[in-house]
């Protein structure tokens, strides 16, 4: 498949991620990983792209690095596609850009934040094209806000972490966990739980906004009453 071909949407990418990193699909334990989390005759691509970026790490974790280059510079393309030269974004193109930023990039993060796993961040971050590593640092900064609002809520332990000796389970929580500096291991659901906090935070000052006029009306109010008490 030629990278610079046109093409659209999150299939299309999907495809061009893969076709970027040929021996992605013939691996047994790729199909193994796949098949653990995919339902039957339900195929999910963030489980696929998922599995890519665990092939990614794993390449690193052998010194090769062309095929993971050949990825991002693929993701370089998905990510800037659009209808025409200076034109508007193609048709489905933020959710190719969820696709990256989800199914590739986090999940890369995630398992790169595992000291059992030989990959640093960095590492990766540093193979990144300029909107692969703009979207990186974008999610850097998203895990870092939330584990600052994350709650002492039920979590997975890196003691639970530890024990696990299924290959396919233990790879799910690499991907789907980010071990941060102090040693918590945060989920996707502490994300959640920040943007719900950014929304009601967003909600309560658009109910202040919508008090201050009330006020200023009283406030002129009480000052045109007590203009006319001193006239009078």
């Amino acid at each position: 498949m030629d990278p610079s071909e046109p093409q659209r949407g999150e299939e299309s990418a999907f495809d061009r991620l893969v076709a970027a990193c040929p021996t992605f699909l013939s691996l047994d334990d790729v199909d193994r990983y796949v098949a653990f989390l995919e339902g039957d005759d339900a195929p999910d691509r963030y489980v696929r792209t998922t599995a890519l970026a665990h092939h990614l790490v794993d390449l690193l974790a052998d010194g090769v690095t062309g095929p993971v280059t050949e990825v991002f510079d693929a993701v370089e393309v998905v990510v800037s596609e659009r209808d025409d030269e200076g034109g508007a974004p193609g048709p489905g193109q933020d959710d190719v850009v969820e696709l990256v930023r989800m199914g590739l990039l986090e999940p890369l993060g995630n398992i790169c934040s595992h000291p059992d796993v030989p990959v640093e961040p960095a590492v990766v971050e540093s193979l990144l094209g300029p909107r692969g590593r703009e979207l990186w640092q974008e999610l850097e900064v998203l895990w870092a806000d939330a584990a600052r609002h994350a709650t002492d809520g039920p979590r997975v332990s890196v003691e639970q972490y530890e024990g696990v000796r299924l290959p396919e389970l233990r790879r799910y929580f690499q991907a789907t966990r980010r071990r941060m500096p102090d040693g918590t291991l945060l989920a996707a659901t502490d994300i959640v739980r920040l943007g719900h906090k950014r929304r009601r935070e967003r909600l309560d000052a658009a109910r202040m906004a919508r008090r201050v006029p009330l006020s200023i009306v009283l406030a002129l109010v009480v000052a045109a009453m007590v203009a006319l008490v001193v006239l009078t």
